[in-house]
């Protein structure tokens, strides 16, 4: 999902074209979904994101279109064309492909969401990303997940606070590339 119009960064920003550790978000994005399972690696882009295809292009991946309504309205969109898919949001620059081998793993016909308690957190987490779950604990949006045509949804809990990290201004680049070079390692 790199079709976003990253409203919060004050400035014309594509997410995709950002780099963390050295490496733009989409080349993270394309790595960390390159497993077993996942046939082929798609960039939703939308009319706003016109870098993001020309990089998608230099990286060999093809894009889809989306309207770039929104989140939700363009997995919908997604959901016209794909029958099941992992969606990846770009500005998620600490997602690793046995996160994405985790969620296929318990993937079965219902749509997936991970999130990760926001005790886990790796600073304040962006509070537009929290909620509470039906045990009343903090959560937060990871932005990975198996989507389907069903109505139905189930949580998958991952355990890495390095997930809480999501690029939504200046200062959260900064920080992810900060952190970067201790993720990396691991």
């Amino acid at each position: 999902m790199a079709g976003g119009k990253a409203t919060r960064f004050g400035r014309k920003v594509e997410k995709a074209d950002l780099a963390v550790g050295g490496r733009t978000l989409l080349e993270r994005a394309r790595d960390a979904l390159s497993v077993e399972g996942v046939d082929k690696v798609l960039v939703a882009t939308a009319p706003h994101t016109p870098r993001t295809k020309v990089l998608s292009d230099s990286l060999g991946l093809e894009t889809l279109d989306t309207p770039g309504a929104g989140f939700h309205e363009d997995i919908i969109d997604l959901l016209e064309e794909l029958d099941r898919f992992v969606a990846m949001n770009v500005d998620v620059p600490f997602a690793r492909s046995e996160h994405v081998r985790r969620l296929l793993s318990v993937g079965q016909d219902r749509s997936i969401a991970t999130v990760l308690p926001a005790v886990l957190a790796v600073g304040v987490p962006d509070e537009r990303s929290v909620f509470i779950d039906d045990h009343g604990e903090r959560m937060i949006w990871v932005g990975l997940n198996l989507v389907t045509s069903s109505t139905e949804m189930d949580l998958l809990e991952l355990d890495d606070p390095f997930l809480s990290v999501n690029i939504n201004n200046d200062r959260d680049l900064d920080q992810a590339n900060r952190l970067a070079a201790q993720y990396d390692r691991r």
